[in-house]
């Protein structure tokens, strides 16, 4: 999978940015001041593949200051398929969060896996010596971009796990 253009608008401190990528081009290297949004662009990447941000849970933190949305865009080539992929989060509906593939609204269960990164930044040096969640979290984010069946039995643990949860709660 190659990503062959990257289209961010009122994402974090970017109003409109487009990016290409030749998909003949093997490494790319960001260089900017301090505070430029490098790793926004990063972050942007990394929704096209998860539908979430890697640096905290709050949508509205993404949604660039007095703007009532935010997208992210991009086209991704696997063999001589071109997807467009979009993730789009409107303000105005409780940070609503709407996915697309080729202009078509999926579930994030069809949206994930379309497209995989493996991000590693000096942070998750500490998963070795954190607790065991955190290295589960990181395999979870990794096996469920490549294994639709991994990706829905963890979904049905988790609620599972939420039903339980509930129920010993009201028990006691």
């Amino acid at each position: 999978m190659i990503l062959t253009k990257l289209q961010l608008q009122n994402f974090r401190n970017y109003e409109k940015i487009e990016l290409s990528f030749d998909r003949n081009i093997k490494k790319i290297v960001l260089l900017a001041c301090n505070a430029a949004g490098k790793t926004n662009i990063l972050e942007g990447i990394y929704m096209l593949a998860l539908t979430k941000s890697f640096r905290g849970k709050k949508y509205e933190d993404l949604v660039l200051w007095k703007k009532d949305f935010c997208s992210v865009k991009g086209g991704v080539r696997f063999r001589d398929e071109e997807k467009n992929l979009e993730v789009f989060i409107d303000e105005m509906q409780g940070h609503k969060k709407v996915l697309k593939i080729n202009d078509v609204k999926v579930k994030a269960k069809q949206f994930i896996g379309g497209f995989n990164v493996v991000l590693f930044h000096p942070e998750d040096l500490n998963m070795l010596y954190l607790s065991p969640s955190l290295r589960r979290q990181y395999l979870n984010i990794l096996l469920c971009q490549t294994s639709k069946n991994y990706f829905t039995a963890l979904l049905n643990y988790k609620k599972i796990i939420k039903q339980r949860n509930r129920l010993l709660f009201k028990i006691s």
